[in-house]
């Protein structure tokens, strides 16, 4: 497999976006149309290639109140409506033709890419990538937040007027899939969208008002790359022969509705070396209705206590796969067993990383000249401790980066234990500033002083609270901004600490009494006046911590 991505070859690489034939019409008031909507993109006559691998769609979207007398209304975060998971979820119909030859299309193009990332997504990806995806995963059937994290999290990013924005990677298409190791000869592409409706997008609690889903934005963005000679040479040798390679196409075919107990499929011969096929079941009462969700499938669990006894693949020789018929009913292990082997076959994406879209940034410890004395403990490579005694001797402050390999010598081997220790070991130079004898709850002046001098006017620090301690804020969410409940909610799909700020209304009541029982007190003044603080350039060695 050629590399043409690899940086030795490249010169340049550049996102060239491209925008829809038609325009949106955004008004949110009104029913959005869903169907014809077309990029078109033309290079032909050009020397440089696009990256189609990388290409993506970049959506923002809202939901807007769909019932009379509020038509257009914003979502309150109280309200129980949000969509189903996944940006992926949008785009009902695909098509892709090159040069005017179709090379993909798919009538239920989001059906297969849920079950696709439902068995390819691993936890980490799910929640790093996953969140610029708006991928965050039902954990119930029900759209109800106390018991349905994933909902939870979805309604409340949509909550207000500031629309969500998220992309959609072309990749997950089989046909852009198959251009990993290949690049697309310049030629005129051209993609048809059709959207899903918002009955079968929406959903909300049973009780909550219907919906509406409006694009704001929909861009196609592909990468351009500009080869330097060395690439120019590779590429020129490679595509100046006909290229030729294979690649597999999702499609879905869908039964008509019936109350029999047995039915089959035929997979026709036009359909060429199948690869995989997967069986699930939609009950009708879930289809264009927004109180249902038909991407949760009832393949396991029909209706009133009927189930999937028995599934089996019959090729024209008649044979039969497995030859043990599945049983889910009765042997769900081997029906679940046998769907680990198409993950492990198919793990582009089951690489673990700590990074999310609410951590993305890199925390940096700014220690003053004072803090540089005493005898805390903080556990830095040798460079990092001979930059800290020359500094030391010459009475100045520094900065420390936290790499990652630094951070799992910590205590705890976390970067929440490191940072917990960190605050510890800087408590006598904070509680110097604060005019405190200790933090975290040992003050003598007790944690009203506390409480006080976090949410005093000028400074922007708050309590790291970490993230095992997290249900005591929930259970006392009526009294948390709503803000407050957004940092909470990304903190927990990404399984990190927060960082809250009481309000002065806030600071003198309960929570902040609790805020300071359960976190480590952040100053912004206590380090340099800077403090805990976020790089706006992460380096790539460095650990991405998630401070708001």
């Amino acid at each position: 497999m050629t590399d043409y991505r690899n940086s030795k070859l490249i010169e340049r690489y550049e996102d060239v976006v491209f925008e829809l034939e038609t325009a949106l019409q955004s008004n949110y008031a009104n029913n959005q149309i869903k169907t014809n909507y077309r990029f078109v993109v033309d290079n032909s006559g050009e020397s440089t290639p696009f990256d189609w691998y990388n290409a993506r769609f970049n959506v923002t979207f809202v939901l807007k109140k769909a019932i009379a007398g509020h038509q257009g209304a914003n979502i309150a975060v109280g309200d129980n409506n949000g969509i189903v998971n996944s940006s992926f979820a949008l785009i009902k119909k695909l098509n892709v033709k090159m040069n005017g030859v179709d090379v993909y299309d798919c009538s239920e193009a989001n059906q297969a890419t849920n079950i696709k990332n439902l068995l390819e997504y691993s936890q980490g990806y799910s929640k790093s990538q996953g969140t610029n995806e708006f991928f965050f995963i039902d954990t119930t059937r029900t759209a109800a937040e106390a018991d349905n994290s994933g909902f939870l999290v979805r309604k409340t990013l949509l909550s207000g007027d500031l629309g969500m924005n998220a992309e959609i990677p072309l990749n997950r298409y089989g046909f852009f899939r198959s251009l990993l190791g290949e690049l697309l000869p310049n030629s005129r592409i051209e993609i048809k969208i059709e959207l899903e409706s918002d009955a079968d997008l929406v959903w909300h609690a049973d009780a909550a008002n219907d919906c509406r889903v409006v694009l704001t934005t929909f861009q196609l963005i592909v990468p351009r790359i500009i080869f330097n000679s060395d690439g120019k040479a590779l590429y020129m040798s490679k595509y100046l022969d006909t290229r030729k390679w294979t690649y597999l196409r999702e499609l879905v075919e869908r039964s008509n509705s019936t109350r029999e107990q047995a039915g089959s499929f035929r997979i026709s011969t036009a359909i060429n070396k199948p690869r995989h096929v997967f069986v699930f079941i939609i009950n009708d009462e879930n289809v264009e209705e927004q109180s249902r969700n038909k991407f949760l499938y009832n393949t396991f669990a029909v209706a009133n206590n009927r189930r999937m006894n028995n599934c089996y693949l019959q090729v024209g020789n008649g044979k039969e796969y497995p030859e043990v018929h599945y049983t889910p009913r009765e042997e769900p292990t081997r029906v679940f067993r046998d769907v680990l082997n198409y993950f492990h076959a198919n793990n582009d994406y089951a690489g673990d990383t700590l990074l999310n879209r609410a951590n993305f940034k890199t925390v940096i410890i700014r220690l003053t000249n004072d803090a540089l004395r005493g005898n805390d403990t903080l556990n830095v490579p040798a460079m990092v401790k001979k930059r800290l005694e020359k500094n030391r001797k010459e009475n100045k402050g520094m900065d420390i980066k936290l790499s990652k390999t630094n951070i799992r010598k910590q205590v705890g081997g976390g970067w929440l234990s490191s940072a917990l220790a960190l605050g510890r070991a800087l408590a006598p130079t904070i509680g110097k500033t604060l005019g405190l004898s200790a933090l975290s709850g040992l003050a003598s002046e007790g944690v009203s002083q506390i409480v006080k001098k976090i949410a005093g006017k000028g400074q922007t620090g708050g309590f790291l609270i970490p993230q095992n301690k997290i249900d005591k804020l929930i259970a006392n969410k009526h009294l948390l901004s709503a803000k407050q409940k957004r940092d909470i909610l990304e903190a927990l799909q990404s399984g990190s600490g927060v960082v809250v700020k009481p309000t002065k209304t806030q600071s003198g009541g309960f929570l902040g009494t609790l805020l300071a029982s359960i976190g480590i007190p952040l100053v912004l003044k206590a380090l340099t006046g800077r403090g805990l603080h976020v790089e706006q350039s992460r380096p790539r060695r460095s650990i991405p911590v998630y401070v708001p």
